[in-house]
């Protein structure tokens, strides 16, 4: 049983770093294709902890937590708007990725503060 369990836990560990790596591909595109590799060593930290909050509180045993394909496409919008906007006013390349990063955090705790409301007050029960 334990070598199903850590095979099953390999297996979406490995998913999990693939939708890391083509998420953070998708949303550091030009102009900030620089920050590829900070933005994927952010959405890997932000997968391991999610990761193990999720094992460590659930109820269901096959959850996982990690990044969502539809955050990452709006994340994308806007990371791209944002990059658009700064590359206009003319700044370096390493403050529109910083700028970027703040933003994908700010909007990521936002959005999770309110879902663990909904959670806190039970508004997702039918």
């Amino acid at each position: 049983m334990f070598g199903r369990d850590l095979l099953s836990g390999l297996i979406g560990a490995m998913v999990q770093i693939a939708y890391c790596m083509s998420f953070a591909a998708l949303i550091f595109q030009a102009p900030i294709a620089m920050g590829f590799p900070l933005g994927l060593a952010a959405l890997l930290m932000g997968t391991v902890v999610t990761g193990i909050i999720v094992a460590a509180t659930t109820t269901l045993s096959p959850a996982t937590g990690g990044p969502d394909t539809p955050a990452v496409a709006v994340l994308s919008v806007l990371t791209a708007s944002i990059a658009d906007k700064l590359v206009a006013s003319g700044l370096s390349s390493e403050i529109i990725v910083i700028n970027a990063l703040i933003a994908i955090t700010v909007s990521t705790v936002i959005s999770g503060a309110f879902l663990y409301g909904l959670g806190v007050l039970r508004l997702g029960q039918c």
